[in-house]
């Protein structure tokens, strides 16, 4: 299960990488120009390609 304790490493796991400088982890995906984005500074929140069809349910 996925659980707030363990989400850092299991995003290293899929291949996620953080940039130190903002505290947020991030993955590209070059075939779909997007990036989604898990922010770990405060909101916690994850940003993800709404333009590409990505949506919130």
């Amino acid at each position: 299960m996925i659980r707030k304790e363990n989400l850092e490493e299991m995003l290293k796991a899929i291949g996620y990488v953080r940039d130190d400088h903002k505290n947020i982890y991030e993955k590209r995906y070059a075939a779909f120009d997007c990036v989604i984005e898990v922010d770990f500074t405060g909101s916690g929140s994850i940003r993800y390609p709404e333009d590409k069809g990505m949506k919130k349910k």
